[in-house]
C-alpha cells in the first residue's frame, strides 16, 4: 500500500502498521494459515486498492478484502444490504423501506456459520441490530 501512495506521511503509515499488528493474532492469522493464503490476501488488497488509493481508509480496505476473500457469503450479505449499514432507510431503486432487523439477523447467522466465526466477527463492525460507527 505504501507503493500505491495510500499514506500521506510516515505517521499514517505507522498508524496503519500498528492496527495490522494489533489485529494480526485474532483476526488475520487464523485465516492466513500459510504463505499462499497470505499472498492471495495481499494480491486482493493491492488490486482493490489501485483505483481508490488515498481515497479510503487502508485498514478498512484490508478488512473488506479479507471478508470478501475468506467469507464470500458474509460479503454478499453486506454488499446486498448497504442501505442497512448507512443512514439510508429506503432502497435507492425501489424506495421500499428496509427491514434492518432481518438484515442483521441474516448477517449474524452467516457469521456464526463461518469456519472462523470469531475471526469474522472481530473483523466486522456490525453486531446484531447495530450499524457501523
Amino acid at each position: 500500500l505504501q507503493a500505491q501512495k495510500w499514506f500521506w506521511n510516515d505517521s499514517e503509515a505507522g498508524a496503519f502498521e500498528k492496527l495490522i499488528d494489533e489485529s494480526w493474532e485474532h483476526c488475520f492469522q487464523p485465516l492466513c494459515t500459510n504463505l499462499r493464503k497470505a499472498g492471495r490476501l495481499l494480491n486482493h488488497v493491492e488490486a482493490a486498492g489501485r483505483p481508490i488509493a488515498g481515497a479510503a481508509n487502508p485498514f478498512d480496505l484490508v478488512a473488506v478484502e479479507t471478508i470478501r476473500l475468506f467469507f464470500p457469503k458474509i460479503y454478499s450479505i453486506i454488499t446486498g444490504g448497504l442501505n442497512h449499514l448507512t443512514s439510508g432507510l429506503e432502497d435507492p431503486l425501489s424506495g421500499a423501506r428496509s427491514n434492518s432487523g432481518v438484515f442483521f439477523s441474516n448477517l449474524n447467522a452467516a457469521i456464526d456459520e463461518a469456519g472462523e466465526p470469531g475471526s469474522a466477527r472481530r473483523r466486522s463492525p456490525f453486531q446484531a441490530g447495530t450499524q457501523a460507527r
